[in-house]
C-alpha cells in the first residue's frame, strides 16, 4: 500500500541520470544484436558496457536519495553539488 502523505510525488530526474540511463539503452541495444547475431565478442563489451552505466546510475541515484529533498524555502541540495539551479 502506498501513503502518499511520505511522498506525494517523486522527484524529476537529473541530467546525469537521463544520461545514464540512455547510454545503457544504446549500449544494450547494440551490444545483444551484434553478440548474439553476428557472434562478435565486440558486442560483448557494449553489453558490459551498458552494465557499468546502470551500476554508476545506481550510485548517483542512492547518492541522490541520500542528499534528501529541500526543505520549503530552501534550494535543493542536489542543485547545489550538480551546478544545477
Amino acid at each position: 500500500m502506498h501513503d502518499s502523505t511520505v511522498r506525494p510525488e517523486f522527484p524529476a530526474p537529473t541530467r546525469t541520470q537521463v544520461l545514464l540511463i540512455v547510454a545503457a539503452l544504446l549500449c544494450y541495444a547494440v551490444g545483444y544484436p551484434v553478440a548474439l547475431k553476428a557472434h562478435s565478442s565486440i558486442g560483448w563489451i557494449f553489453v558490459s558496457l551498458g552494465g557499468l552505466f546502470l551500476i554508476s546510475l545506481a550510485m548517483v541515484t542512492i547518492a541522490r536519495l541520500h542528499m534528501g529533498p529541500a526543505a520549503p524555502g530552501e534550494e535543493d541540495p542536489a542543485a547545489e553539488r550538480t551546478g544545477q539551479t
